[in-house]
């Protein structure tokens, strides 16, 4: 017996995805797992990683991140991301 994870509109199920299963289920993804910071970040095996400024996880939270690779910009210094923009 199935059940459903999440409703509504593709994109905001791509954008917002509900949960992991949703997330890594609805396009390619790479999930990042780590503990929310109080500064704002992410503290994972990987490293600590900025989040997005809507992020509605408290500090201490477990949490996992989604990284979509078409959502990613790679630049060689600072200098080249802010003249990307």
């Amino acid at each position: 017996m199935g059940r459903i994870e999440q409703l509504g509109k593709p994109e905001d199920i791509y954008e917002r995805p509900a949960n992991t299963f949703v997330a890594d289920f609805i396009g390619a993804s790479n999930l990042i797992y780590g503990t929310i910071a109080a500064d704002g970040r992410m503290e994972s095996a990987d490293g600590v990683l900025p989040l997005p400024s809507d992020c509605a996880a408290l500090p201490g939270q477990q949490a996992a991140l989604v990284v979509r690779p078409e959502k990613l910009l790679l630049c060689d210094s600072a200098d080249s991301l802010l003249s990307a923009g």
